[in-house]
């Protein structure tokens, strides 16, 4: 019962096995709690691997679009319609449509965004989209919030509320513009 889309979101073990992957057309040494992110890589363009990859990277996919028009018109309230969206996206992954596949969302605001929440971390792991979403989500407002997500990601483990939201202000700027202050937290 694996997400068809981990195949191509990263490299361990258990795909090998489970996929009959191979990469760059070998079984390959693993560590037991290693992962790889497969997006990106250039394991099909072995012969080309400099700075000139022929890999063609997306800045945005048309999947992050459908999915936020989805969490746009889930908030507001017109989550039947969202569905569409989503499906769109699972579709091309040969899955089955979201109510189909998860028939206790129905029109639920709430269950419904759960589940987008997972939908867009399975179609886009590794795409740098999971900071905005975390912001947007509002779930870096609270303490409790963030150590749910520590649990998952130890790169939260020393997330700080109110601090760690943004980045600090360059020293260098600010002690060159004397109008400019730091944020108070830095």
């Amino acid at each position: 019962n694996l997400d068809p889309r981990l195949q191509h979101s990263f490299f361990y073990p258990e795909l090998e096995e489970d996929f009959g992957d191979l990469t760059y057309g070998r079984s390959w040494e693993w560590g037991e709690d290693e992962a790889w992110f497969r997006k990106g890589a250039r394991d099909y363009y072995r012969n080309n691997e400099d700075y000139y990859s022929e890999v063609n990277y997306r800045l945005i996919r048309y999947a992050d679009i459908l999915l936020r028009y989805a969490e746009v018109l889930n908030e507001l309230g017109n989550t039947a319609e969202a569905y569409q969206y989503v499906d769109m996206v699972r579709a091309r992954s040969n899955m089955a449509p979201l109510a189909e596949a998860y028939p206790s969302i129905g029109n639920d605001q709430d269950a419904f965004l759960e589940r987008l929440k997972i939908e867009r971390v399975l179609e886009l792991s590794g795409e740098s989209v999971r900071w905005g979403d975390l912001k947007r989500w509002g779930d870096l407002e609270s303490q409790a919030a963030v150590d749910q997500i520590a649990e998952r990601d130890p790169d939260f483990n020393n997330f700080e509320v109110g601090k760690h939201h943004r980045l600090p202000i360059p020293l260098s700027d600010v002690q060159n513009n004397p109008n400019l202050d730091q944020h108070p937290e830095y």
